[in-house]
């Protein structure tokens, strides 16, 4: 979690303590914990787990608000836990990815052999795969008026977890994309006039709150809530989508015959 993050978070419970007239100290004996590791979160010198957050948001009586800027600071490390918080509630989600297939796609086997690939352990990919399984949820969400995925021609060439996994993780893509409400569409190797380029990107919308955009690098993410930084990040959406096959047969069309050439 990038500093600047845990300062804005620190400042913004901060200031819902005082507002509520509760000192450090207090704050502490309600968290069950100390005056000086209150000190500590407000000032953004520590990261803060996934329990702690939920009893501040609660006990400060923030109606989530703390909990979505949390879940904006752990985003520049890509926590899924994290990422479920900003998926939640979202009515459309724009994802591109040239790396792997998208987490909210992704097959259990496939899941499990990416993060062997980076060395994860057994405890670590069984959490994975289960809060994966819980984001998924959403695709059948009745808030979610569309899921956009573009997916790397590359992306499909690479069998995490062996070829049956890989064969399964295809066929999954192709099932996903007969829902009304999802789109997958492939990149081919010939298209290069797109912004897609510099990495991973993800814009997530909703009905009541300002949508959000995440990015990710070589070796750090952003991601930002600011009207202008998401309005060109829709727009780099629109040229790589535009740039891709077309969501339906001939994407899916694409799918099944690697499928068939690389997995059968």
């Amino acid at each position: 979690m990038e500093t600047n993050s845990l300062k804005r978070l620190g400042s913004a419970i901060s200031r819902k303590r005082a507002k509520l007239g509760i000192n450090q100290t207090e704050l502490g004996k309600l968290l069950n914990s100390s005056k000086s590791a209150v000190s500590r979160i407000e000032n953004g010198e520590v990261a803060i787990d996934a329990d702690i957050m939920q009893n501040l948001d609660e006990i400060l009586q923030a109606d989530g608000m703390l909990i979505d800027l949390w879940a904006l600071a752990q985003l520049g490390s890509m926590s899924s836990t994290a990422m479920a918080q900003m998926e939640k509630g979202a009515s459309i989600i724009c994802d591109w990815d040239l790396r792997v297939v998208p987490g909210l796609l992704q097959a259990p086997d496939y899941t499990r052999g990416f993060m062997r690939a980076g060395r994860a352990t057994p405890e670590q990919i069984d959490r994975e795969v289960a809060i994966r399984a819980e984001r998924q949820r959403i695709l059948g969400s009745a808030e979610l008026a569309a899921a956009w995925f573009v997916i790397d021609a590359g992306v499909l060439l690479r069998p995490y977890g062996g070829r049956s996994a890989m064969r399964e993780q295809l066929l999954h893509l192709e099932e996903m994309g007969q829902q009304q409400n999802i789109f997958i569409q492939v990149m081919p190797y010939t298209a290069i006039n797109h912004p897609g380029g510099e990495g991973p990107t993800r814009v997530i919308q909703y009905q009541d709150k300002p949508a959000v955009w995440y990015t990710e690098g070589w070796s750090s993410g952003s991601v930002t809530a600011g009207r202008a930084e998401v309005s060109q990040a829709i727009v780099n959406f629109d040229l790589i989508r535009a740039s891709a096959l077309p969501p339906g047969p001939e994407s899916a069309g694409y799918i099944a015959t690697i499928r068939g050439s690389h997995y059968e």
